[in-house]
C-alpha cells in the first residue's frame, strides 16, 4: 500500500508518501508530516495492489494539527 498527500493541482508535488506494510490483523498506523508553509489545498490518495486475498481499509483520516 502507498498513501500520498500532495498538491491538489499540477504539478501534484507530494508532501509525503507513506508505505505502511499490510498486516493479517487490524493495525493502527499513523504518521505526522509538515507541508510547505504556502499550502492552501491538498489531496490524498491511497494506492493499493495486492492479489493475496481480501483487504479492508477503514477510518482513513487526514487531520490538520493545531499550531
Amino acid at each position: 500500500m502507498r498513501a500520498k498527500v500532495g498538491e491538489a493541482g499540477p504539478p501534484y508535488t507530494p508532501y509525503v508518501q507513506l508505505s505502511p506494510p499490510p498486516t493479517p490483523t487490524p493495525t493502527l498506523y499513523s504518521a505526522q508530516f509538515l507541508p510547505p508553509s504556502d499550502v492552501t489545498a491538498g489531496v490524498a490518495f491511497v494506492l493499493y495492489v495486492y492479489e493475496g486475498g481480501p483487504v479492508c481499509f477503514d477510518d482513513i483520516a487526514i487531520r490538520v494539527a493545531p499550531p
